[in-house]
């Protein structure tokens, strides 16, 4: 009996033959079915999100740093000193994902952050810092009863920072992805359903999830 993946990579291949993927899209979606970890993250980010701090990260460097894998996963709430400055310079060089882009933006978006950290200016890193913060701490937002709770809303990915450094456990971020809108809905390391949040679409993991 075939394995689950065995019959995905079947139906794309079977795609393939009867011309609904072309051999390019094919070759593309087989190879991303088989990466894991980081490699996987950063395919997900060139073909669908658009560089962010961990994924510029691994491309520069071969892996994620401890902090920047941290946000990553639980957002930058938590994040102090070096760790945030740090973090702040690789935000001001990622992709907005409430924007939509297509996949030639998204590439450049990347190069354009790799060519940024090869200059290596400590002054222009923490400029870009700076102005990345006080960015995010000025976002506009509005507040709204969001999958069972009453949390900011903001159409900026970045307000997950902004909603977070100001104390707040959770927010949401509205975004579009292939044309149709969605909300991206976050937790600052505590899960969402112990703060009421049980409306989702689809879980992603127990600190973040779509409203669609």
């Amino acid at each position: 009996m075939a394995t689950n993946m065995e019959t995905i990579l079947a139906s794309i291949e079977s795609a393939r033959r009867d011309g609904v993927l072309s051999n390019d899209a094919a070759r593309a979606a087989t190879i991303a079915l088989g990466l894991t970890g980081d490699d996987a993250m950063l395919a997900c980010r060139v073909l669908a999100q658009g560089s962010d701090p961990a994924s510029i990260e691994y491309l520069a460097t071969g892996k994620v740093s401890a902090p920047v894998a941290t946000a990553h996963r639980f957002g930058p709430g938590g994040l102090t000193g070096d760790d945030k400055a740090h973090w702040l310079y690789l935000a001001s060089l990622s992709a907005d994902e409430s924007k939509a882009s297509t996949l030639r933006e998204r590439v450049n978006g990347l190069a354009t952050a790799l060519a940024s950290i090869a200059r290596d200016d400590s002054d222009a890193r923490f400029r870009a810092g700076q102005a990345i913060e006080n960015k995010v701490r000025s976002l506009p937002f509005v507040v709204e009863s969001i999958a069972g709770r009453a949390m900011r809303v903001y159409d900026a990915d970045l307000g997950f920072a902004a909603a977070y450094w100001s104390g707040e456990p959770c927010a949401a971020v509205r975004g579009v992805f292939n044309g149709k809108p969605y909300l991206a809905v976050g937790s600052n390391g505590v899960t969402l359903a112990s703060l009421g949040v049980t409306g989702l679409t689809k879980s992603i993991s127990p600190t973040f999830g779509i409203v669609e």
